[in-house]
Order: structure tokens, then sequence, then C-alpha cells
């Protein structure tokens, strides 16, 4: 069975060991009919002891004397916070399916920003506020640049 084989390079690989695996697909194998259907248990058997659980578990193909489950999502994280389900539509003869998990990334928090309002206003207030400023015994009667500038600050 073709699941086996992609089930055994998730497994056998050094990356699945650190991360949770989501399943998706539309594969035409109906889980209603595990029961009943050797293929369709065999199918669900081998996610379910691959740790796969299955998240969608209502149908997702509805006809007037049938209703199958062969859009299939699988997980092996065991999520406390998510949200999965059905979209009834009549886009196609399958409903789509979807499956939203809480993220474990944190808000960056808000940082205050300082910033200054530059207007016609302050402009002529920090111009006043230069020309008062005592900069000439400072800076000017200096001969030595690097005393200037230390004078400076």
């Amino acid at each position: 069975m073709f699941c086996n084989e992609i089930l055994q390079k998730i497994k056998n690989s050094p990356i699945y060991k650190k991360c949770d695996v989501t399943l998706c697909g539309d594969l035409n194998i109906d889980l209603l009919q595990f029961s009943q259907h050797d293929l369709s248990n065999q199918y669900l058997e081998l996610l379910l002891s691959a740790s796969f659980l299955p998240i969608i578990t209502n149908p997702t193909r509805i006809h007037k004397r049938s209703a199958t489950l062969i859009d299939h999502i699988f997980s092996s994280k065991k999520a406390n916070h998510y949200d999965s389900g059905i979209v009834i539509s009549h886009i196609s003869d399958h409903f789509p399916v979807f499956y939203i998990e809480e993220s474990k990334i944190q808000p960056k928090s808000n940082k205050s920003i300082k910033t200054r309002k530059i207007d016609d206003e302050s402009t002529a207030s920090f111009c006043n506020i230069l020309k008062t400023a005592p900069f000439q015994n400072r800076v000017t009667n200096v001969d030595n640049p690097k005393d200037a500038f230390d004078n400076f600050f």
C-alpha cells in the first residue's frame, strides 16, 4: 500500500522525530466504510498505529443516496486548541476541509516607540533654543578640535 511507504519515509526521517506532521489529501478511501471495506480499514489502522489521528470525521462528499469521507486530514500532534471543519459548498462534488491550529509563537510585545513631532512650530522652537545656547565659549574659543568636541558634550 502506498501509504505504508510514505509513512515509513516520514518515520525514518530525522526531521519527523522533532516535528509534528499533518497529512492531508483527497485519497478516495472512504473512512466511513472502515468496518466493511478492507482497504479502508488497513489505511485507517496504518495511520492510527503511526500515532496519526483523524481530524475530519464527517462526510466530505454527499450525494442523493450516499455520503463518504474521502477528504482526509490526519495529525500526529496532540493539539489542545484547534479548529477544523467542513465547508458546505457547491464549488465541487467534494466539500472543502480545513484545520487551523493555535500558534505557539508569542506575539511580539508592543514596545513604545518615541517619535518627534517635526513641523513648522517645533522647528522654529528648536532654532530658538540653538540661538540661545552658549556654544561660543565652549566650542569657538578652543584651538584644539578634540577639546572643542569634548567641551560640547
